[in-house]
């Protein structure tokens, strides 16, 4: 079962620093995802000409709630579902030659414990634990067939995997209101902790107490002819666990890494456009393989982003096109070329005069990737379209002047 560094709890504090961590408040947080890619690939890599076709459909959710049970001790639990759906068709000389249909279901269910500490006004570390159960269940059906006749060999498989881990986190948090509030933390399996499971993100406070009215502001950062430079970083962590009693425990873990520069000027107040460099790391490892295989990739990316609100805090949509290209280290045939289009919602804090803190918290998007070294004369195209959010997931900062 593999979930990408899920969530990290939080707290937020109000003007009076530690008013949100007192008994009685509550925290309710989640992630959701929704893709769909399908592609083709046909050629005359054989003796026959060939195609191949084929979908993958994923889609996840989870929600997280915690309850300050004592000043400063928080107590939450998580609940994570997911379904995924795969088929594969080949076919030679137009007939088919085998067919691959399968569906994998994921239950996740964590529960922790944690105690904050205030540090400066608006600023807390935490540290905590708890336990965390994961199941998943693979369905699969396989046909091979010979050219011209009915299918002469095909199979179904069932296999159901569950493990059970302790976790360990620390963070920082610092407060931008009485309702939201900024995370950076780490979680891991055990001790020591690893950098792997990072997250950065907004925390969203429910409970008794706050909602004062947020008081007005003129916003320099975005005004009209101002520049804007920005750096945003994320990081993540999954794993999967295959095998058991009869077969050899197969243990993957995947570390993923991104950067993101961009600078773009305000051509009217609360508008700018801007560009944006990115660049990520996929690194991939296997208990039952000696190599790593690393993913990097490039992308240019031209936008438009809109903020909107009198307050500190505010919304901000953004849209833009991209391109990039991917490099595997272990096989370079498959280094991709993507061009892409997305838009995406958030939230943003005008910290000072100066800067501006976001996050995004919902992006739709739809990719087409191609293989710019196709081996054996194939042709390989792959569209991708996709809906995701989270409220711990990344964090960017931009400078105004």
């Amino acid at each position: 079962m593999t979930y990408a560094s899920l969530f990290l709890a939080g707290s937020l504090l109000t003007l009076t620093a530690t008013a949100q961590t007192r008994k009685g408040q509550t925290i309710t947080s989640g992630e959701f995802g929704l893709s769909h890619q399908w592609g083709s690939t046909t050629g005359a890599g054989t003796s026959q000409p060939l195609s191949i076709s084929g979908y993958n459909t994923n889609l996840n959710v989870t929600l997280n709630r915690g309850l300050f049970v004592r000043d400063n001790w928080l107590v939450g639990a998580a609940v994570g579902v997911g379904q995924s759906w795969q088929g594969t068709d080949v076919r030679y000389n137009q007939q088919a030659q085998f067919t691959y249909l399968g569906r994998q279901s994921n239950l996740l269910l964590r529960g922790y414990i944690r105690r904050y500490w205030p540090v400066i006004d608006r600023l807390f570390v935490y540290a905590g634990g708890g336990l965390q159960v994961t199941y998943a269940l693979n369905k699969s059906q396989q046909t091979t067939t010979s050219s011209g006749q009915t299918a002469v060999s095909a199979n179904a498989s069932e296999r159901a995997t569950w493990s059970v881990d302790p976790l360990v986190s620390v963070g920082l948090l610092y407060a931008v209101s009485d309702r939201f509030g900024l995370e950076a933390g780490i979680r891991s399996n055990g001790l020591p902790i690893g950098v792997g499971t990072a997250s950065f993100g907004v925390n969203v406070l429910t409970g008794r107490g706050g909602g004062a009215q947020a008081e007005g502001i003129t916003a320099l950062q975005t005004q009209a002819g101002r520049w804007l430079l920005g750096a945003a970083l994320s990081a993540s962590g999954n794993t999967s666990q295959y095998g058991g009693a009869t077969v050899e425990k197969s243990d993957t873990r995947y570390t993923v890494s991104s950067l993101e520069l961009s600078a773009g000027c305000f051509v009217r107040d609360n508008a700018v456009l801007g560009l944006a460099l990115r660049g990520s790391t996929t690194a991939t490892t296997n208990n039952l393989s000696a190599t790593t295989n690393h993913v990097t990739t490039y992308g240019i990316a031209p936008f438009v982003r809109l903020y909107n609100g009198q307050t500190r805090l505010r919304l901000f949509v953004e849209g833009g096109v991209e391109f990039s290209s991917t490099i595997q280290s272990v096989n370079r045939a498959l280094d991709q070329h993507q061009l892409g289009a997305q838009a995406s919602v958030g939230i943003a804090y005008m910290l000072g005069q100066r800067f501006i803190v976001q996050s995004t918290l919902a992006t739709l998007y739809g990719r087409y990737q191609w293989y710019p070294k196709p081996q054996d004369a194939l042709s390989t195209d792959t569209y991708t379209v996709g809906l995701t959010g989270s409220t711990l997931s990344n964090l960017s900062v931009a400078y105004s002047f």
